[in-house]
């Protein structure tokens, strides 16, 4: 029942708008499990409904009237979320009518083609400094020869991608959010 979805995307619409990353757990009637919705940087990475993952949870979601949610801010998703995969992205967004119309929604031709400049890099690496200390040099160091970036040079948004998302990791609790909004891929593209 589209209904159903437009309640689910009323839902959502919060996180999404303010681009925030966590997990929008909803109850819906008739149904003993939840259905958890995975958001980074306000995309859909993942969704669950008991044993159904990801796309395989949206016939199941036509047919279920939600009756409560609960966002769990900064809620790291679990492997099976699709955070990288543009496909998959998609495919939920679209469900809930919300298409490509953010800037991660990009495909992987096009991140290619898009670059970060070398001064926007430089400011990312003193603001991590400043988070992480006199380690940071060796950490981008590691990160940039595992992603296959050479210094000094304007890098790829897909790149740049993957970037933000190995430091994320390294990143204290505290300082994620303020880091990831400011950093985010959406507002370099």
């Amino acid at each position: 029942m589209q209904g159903n979805v437009e309640i689910l995307k009323k839902m959502l619409f919060p996180y999404k708008e303010n681009t925030q990353s966590g997990l929008l757990s909803v109850k819906v009637e008739g149904n003993d499990h939840l259905v958890k919705i995975y958001i980074e940087y306000g995309i859909i990475v993942g969704m669950s409904m008991g044993a159904l993952k990801n796309e395989l949870c949206l016939d199941a979601l036509k047919n279920c009237k939600p009756v409560d949610a609960t966002f769990i801010k900064d809620c790291k998703a679990p492997s099976f979320t699709a955070s990288g995969k543009t496909e998959t992205n998609n495919k939920l967004e679209e469900f809930f009518g919300f298409s490509s119309s953010l800037g991660l929604q990009k495909s992987e031709k096009e991140l290619h083609a898009t670059n970060v400049s070398i001064k926007h890099l430089q400011k990312l690496e003193q603001d991590v400094t400043d988070i992480l200390g006199p380690i940071t040099k060796i950490l981008i160091d590691s990160i940039y020869a595992e992603i296959g970036y050479s210094k000094d040079k304007e890098m790829s948004a897909f790149l740049y991608k993957q970037l933000i998302d190995k430091i994320k990791k390294e990143l204290p609790r505290e300082q994620y959010s303020a880091f990831l909004e400011k950093y985010m891929i959406k507002p370099i593209l």
